[in-house]
């Protein structure tokens, strides 16, 4: 993915969040916040050499989201 690739998806993303209600869009934060502590605990994992497939089995990510980390 390109620096443009990725601000154009971040733009869309926005876009479609400005429409959300409140309730909705607590509801997609909670997610947004759910995956960010996922992807800080599975990074901090990987640094302690951790296996891949432990760090799925309790973060939730797939292993391939944790190879992209």
């Amino acid at each position: 993915m390109t620096f443009q690739t990725g601000l154009f998806e971040q733009l869309t993303e926005s876009s479609k969040v400005s429409k959300f209600s409140k309730e909705e869009f607590e509801a997609c934060q909670k997610v947004y916040h759910e995956k960010w502590d996922h992807n800080v605990m599975a990074k901090a994992m990987l640094a302690d050499k951790v296996p891949v497939e432990k760090i799925a089995a309790y973060s939730g990510l797939s292993v391939e989201e944790i190879a992209r980390l």
